[in-house]
């Protein structure tokens, strides 16, 4: 983030995102922005 805060996200396939700091709450995003975080992080 622009101030520095880093947070943990957990990718799994189907488009999920989990964000364990809310008590491992998920949320399934749209293919074409998935993959551009997916892309984000190093995926291949």
């Amino acid at each position: 983030m622009n101030d520095g805060t880093t947070i943990c996200l957990t990718l799994i396939e189907g488009g999920y995102v989990g964000y364990d700091a809310l008590g491992w709450y998920f949320v399934q995003i749209p293919g074409e922005a998935f993959d551009a975080v997916f892309e984000a992080c190093g995926g291949n």
